[in-house]
This record gives C-alpha cells, structure tokens and sequence, in this order.
C-alpha cells in the first residue's frame, strides 16, 4: 500500500493528510471492521470539517466531560489530562503541548475535612482565552485564568491569573 508508506513518511514529519488517519489507526490496531464509505470528492469531507473544529491529537483525558468546552480552531496535543470538576474553557486558535494538566478540582486543606474518598471535593474554574499558546508539560491550577495571547513557558506551574498578553512567558 503506497499510499499508507507515504501517509507514514508524512506523519513522521508531523503532517496529516485527511481522510487516511482513520484508516491507517485501524490498520495498525488490526481493526477488520468496515468503515462507512469514504467520499470519492475531497471537498465533500471539507464541507463536513471547514476548519473550524478544534484538533484533538489522541489520547486524552476528561474527568466529566459536561464542564469542558473547547473554542474553534484550537490545536489540542496529546497526554491532555482534563480534572473539569468546574467549568473548564479553551479559547480559539489555542495551541497546546503534549502533556498539559488542567486541574480543575480541589479538596480541603484541613485533613480533618479532606477525609480521602470520604471528603469533599470541590472545584474552582479555568479559564484559557483565545489565541494562548501552552508549551509542553504544563500544569495549571484551579481558580486560573490565562488572558488572551499570553504564552506559556514549557513546564510551568500556573498558580495564578496571567492578564492578557503577559509576554514573554506566563510563569
């Protein structure tokens, strides 16, 4: 199969041709089951996704799923790991690196309260806005709000609310 050699050499250089992710995911996982009829006209799959949709480059995580809520064209890279206790919100045109951590949940401080599974768990929202980029192996915490074009330093710990356009890096 040729045009899964070459889907391959281009994945390696981190493009993806659409309409053959599916298909070569199967084929490496052995999947025999048939897939719904592919379009014979590229424009057709177009209309379908108009880039408007966020990427998502598998896997990732999502605690509850109902209180997380991703902005068009936004680029969501893998290893994301979601704790959406609260609201948690991606902006537009936000771009991620792998193994970022969205927290968020917390629980009491006291010991005495926190109880392990017994205890309560709470949560604070998060908010990252439009146009932020999150370099790789992020963490940020509940109660943060990242502002519109702010950058974030690959490894950080973001504990606090960074203002928008806090450049060069939201530490």
């Amino acid at each position: 199969m040729a045009e899964d050699a070459q889907w391959r050499a281009l994945r390696s250089l981190g493009c993806r041709p659409s309409g053959q992710s599916a298909a070569l995911q199967r084929d490496i996982l052995g999947d025999t089951r048939p897939l719904p009829p592919a379009h014979s006209d590229p424009r057709e799959d177009e209309k379908l996704f108009d880039d408007t949709d966020p990427y998502v480059d598998p896997p990732i995580s999502v605690d509850h799923g109902l209180n997380f809520k991703v902005g068009k064209k936004t680029f969501l890279n893998y290893n994301l790991h979601v704790l959406d206790t609260c609201l948690v919100t991606i902006g537009e045109r936000v771009l991620t690196g792998p193994n970022l951590c969205i927290y968020g949940a917390t629980h009491p401080l006291d010991p005495a309260v926190r109880r392990g599974i017994e205890g309560p768990e709470a949560g604070k929202e998060v908010h990252i806005e439009d146009d932020v980029w999150i370099g790789g192996s992020v963490i940020i915490l509940a109660g943060v709000t990242i502002g519109r074009g702010s950058t974030v330093g690959a490894g950080s710990v973001v504990t606090r609310v960074c203002h928008a356009i806090f450049w060069p890096l939201c530490l």
